[in-house]
């Protein structure tokens, strides 16, 4: 696995995660990893969402405490490492407001 430091250069705000480092096995799926592990990512539908005890996705108002699932391409993203750490989040960054 890579280490990747993903930043969100589009929403910095209080409220909002401004980095992460992930383990990923490509910049492309470091992209589309959750700062918030409970988050996932809908592949057809394009957006995030939280996996309810009933099976439903839910769609968390907090989607905009990260980028949009449509704007992840703007994420800046930078391998920094390798890792045998498993895929997902290592450290993020949240600015607490």
């Amino acid at each position: 696995m890579n280490l990747y430091l993903v930043k969100n250069k589009t929403n910095n705000v209080w409220g909002t995660y401004s980095s992460m480092v992930v383990s990923a096995e490509s910049e492309y799926n470091a992209r589309r990893i959750h700062p918030n592990r409970h988050i996932k990512h809908n592949k057809e539908k394009g957006y995030w969402y939280i996996l309810q005890k009933d099976g439903n996705e839910f769609i968390p108002p907090s989607e905009i405490s990260w980028v949009f699932f449509k704007d992840i391409d703007k994420l800046e993203v930078e391998c920094i490492g390798s890792t045998m750490k498993p895929k997902g989040v290592i450290r993020s960054d949240y600015t607490a407001g």
